[in-house]
């Protein structure tokens, strides 16, 4: 058999959690390329190995041994390929017309993961909404938005019980006042129960402290594409060509969006605005910018529902892969582990749902676990294949 191991510390993306390779078991459920769970069939420890870096183009790292297997594309030919075997080969080749240099090896990216459906106290597309241009600290929740698509959205997934009032003192801060027939308890909250929802969810906070809950991070398809929706109909933006930008000034968020956009299988990558500090104007008013990061976004999914946004939506041109640009050996060694999964292609997503290749065992040494280890249900393999 291959024994092509990742280190025990690095995190294995499975049903609805997250799992350290340390702790995974024979029987836990982890994430294929596909988006579908898939059953580890073995599990071999390695003990203390040197411990590689494997750096992907759009910033993703994972900390594998040197004989950790890779599906890559080499041009447009699938391959399994050890860390070892990039190294050998090099990462890039340069063109023989202009002397520019190409990263040779690209991993292709996952296709949604189908987490099961969440109940959720909030609408997810509602979260996504007050998370980009919501105030949530106040006793009645506020929407700053002139654009009336994305109001009557809100008002109705709220339904009969809310109605959003604009704020006639500013330009565009809009209240959602829950009626008065329906108020459950005037004591607590103004009794506004969307305020209360927000509570419990931890989510009435500052702009610079907002997150996206893990439940929302962990919902279905359908429910990460909705929050997605609500996000960037409200912080995100889209050119003429496509290409897709989330801004803020709060790094947590940004990261929160671009965790869940690579759950659905979306190419992206996060940037950072260092003009921190420089004096610009906003309505006429001079002030100091905060620092800003962002999130570029490339896919064809339907991430907004604003018309103006999701009508600039582009096919997708290019394969969704991203290229290998570096492998670093690191100045220390840990324990490392190698799983075996019961899928067509043998793929799992490990951190940042980076697509990797499990481990090879022959049927000589499946049948000598079953015999002698009792690590195997022989009979379980048998009618799987």
């Amino acid at each position: 058999g291959g024994g092509k191991m990742l280190s025990n510390s690095e995190v294995v993306v499975c049903q609805d959690k997250y799992i350290k390779m340390g702790d995974i078991k024979v029987g836990d459920y982890v994430i294929g390329k596909n988006g579908k769970p898939t059953k580890v069939l073995q599990k071999t420890p390695h003990g203390k190995k040197d411990i590689y870096e494997l750096v992907l183009h759009d910033g993703r790292a994972v900390k594998c041994g040197l004989e950790h297997q890779w599906e890559v594309f080499d041009g447009n030919n699938k391959r399994i390929l050890t860390t070892e075997d990039l190294i050998n080969c090099g990462l890039t080749y340069t063109h023989s017309k202009n002397g520019g240099k190409t990263f040779r090896f690209k991993i292709e990216n996952n296709l949604p993961v189908e987490y099961n459906e969440k109940k959720l106290s909030i609408d997810p597309y509602l979260v996504g909404v007050l998370l980009g241009d919501g105030t949530l600290t106040t006793l009645t929740p506020k929407i700053a938005s002139s654009d009336m698509f994305i109001l009557n959205q809100v008002e109705d997934i709220l339904g009969k019980e809310y109605e959003i009032k604009h704020d006639t003192s500013t330009t565009n801060n809009h209240t959602i006042v829950c009626k008065k027939e329906f108020r459950y308890d005037y004591n607590v909250h103004g009794g506004n129960p969307l305020t209360e929802k927000i509570r419990i969810l931890g989510l009435n906070k500052k702009c610079s402290e907002k997150f996206i809950p893990e439940i929302y991070k962990l919902g279905s398809v359908e429910q990460r594409l909705s929050l997605l929706q609500g996000l960037l109909d409200t912080d995100g933006s889209i050119n003429i060509e496509g290409s897709i930008e989330f801004t803020n000034t709060n790094e947590k968020l940004v990261d929160d969006l671009i965790e869940v956009a690579r759950s659905l299988g979306i190419q992206c990558r996060k940037g950072v605005d260092n003009r921190s500090k420089s004096l610009h104007s906003i309505k006429g008013h001079s002030c100091y910018r905060s620092k800003t990061f962002r999130a570029y976004l490339r896919t064809d999914l339907p991430v907004f529902r604003l018309p103006r946004k999701k009508e600039r939506i582009r096919p997708m041109k290019r394969r969704n892969w991203v290229a290998i640009v570096d492998i670093k050996k690191m100045d220390y060694q840990e324990e490392c582990s190698c799983i075996m999964v019961d899928n067509d292609d043998h793929t799992y997503l490990t951190r940042d749902f980076v697509v990797t290749h499990n481990s090879y065992w022959s049927s000589a040494l499946i049948l000598h676990n079953f015999l002698f280890d009792g690590a195997y249900d022989y009979e379980t393999y048998l009618e799987n294949k």
